[in-house]
């Protein structure tokens, strides 16, 4: 069976997904795509909620992204730089 994708960009105005289909040779297709204005669907939840009410956007391998505002990076240095001691 093909692998299936799903694409999803959780942007500041707008939540938007694409679902692709991964074939036994490498090729990809798009299967569908979507975008939801977050202001219009009420909130973000409510957003994905809207989302993942289409069937076709369910139990597929999910791959994201976020606005960097919503993260956090921390860089530490270790004592050591063996892997082995890493672990």
């Amino acid at each position: 069976m093909p692998e299936r994708i799903l694409g999803l960009d959780i942007g500041g105005g707008s939540v938007k997904a694409v679902l692709l289909s991964r074939g036994f040779r490498g090729g990809y297709r798009v299967l569908g795509f979507l975008r939801i204005d977050i202001a219009a669907a009420g909130d973000l939840t409510k957003a994905l909620s809207q989302l993942f009410t289409d069937q076709a956007f369910r139990d597929a391998l999910c791959v994201t992204a976020l606005p960097t505002g919503a993260l956090s990076f921390r860089e530490i240095r270790l004592p050591f730089h063996d892997d082995r001691k890493i672990r």
